[in-house]
């Protein structure tokens, strides 16, 4: 719990930062993605500081905000950065998409299209459930893939292309989105 604390708080002292430092001018998305990552892992000690299964799948849902948009975020810095212009013919769609796999992910609990059962468990005081997985669980998985082909794809373009990108700034983010 003091790695998860730990995590939480350095996230939201990054973000603050941010926020301090951030001019209007930017794009919205390099923030947000540090905003979904501070999110996320308030999510994760939720989680482990959650006692029974009500608490695990609201915790949980915390998390999916940043499982749902935090890729989206990540592409257009992506795109961004190898100065590919998508506007908002793509980006639309993409938040739409993100939208739907945050609203799959927040149905645990009260339908079994995510999750199909959950329980609640606890180890060495570390709240957790177990879950069979759904066909919204299955759905989100994939949409996870198809970003990860897209990034991917993006970054072997502008290898290609050779777009005035630095070639460590394209290794390092492959290297991140592989993590």
């Amino acid at each position: 719990i003091i790695y998860l604390l730990a995590a939480f708080i350095v996230s939201l002292v990054n973000a603050v930062i941010l926020t301090r430092i951030h001019t209007r001018g930017d794009s919205y998305f390099y923030p947000s993605i540090f905003y979904t990552i501070a999110l996320a892992n308030g999510g994760y000690l939720f989680l482990a500081l959650s006692t029974n299964i009500e608490e695990a799948l609201l915790a949980n849902k915390i998390v999916f905000v940043a499982g749902a948009f935090l890729p989206f975020f990540m592409y257009l810095g992506l795109l961004n950065l190898c100065k590919v212009k998508i506007g908002n013919v793509l980006q639309v769609p993409l938040l739409a998409l993100s939208s739907i796999m945050y609203l799959l992910g927040a149905s645990a609990g009260y339908t079994d299209f995510f999750y199909k059962n959950a329980h609640f468990i606890a180890k060495n005081g570390i709240g957790g459930f177990e879950a069979s997985y759904g066909t919204g669980y299955i759905i989100f998985t994939i949409v996870i893939l198809i970003y990860a082909t897209a990034f991917l794809s993006t970054v072997f373009i502008a290898f290609l292309q050779k777009k005035n990108v630095s070639y460590h700034s394209l290794a390092s983010l492959i290297f991140i989105g592989s993590t």
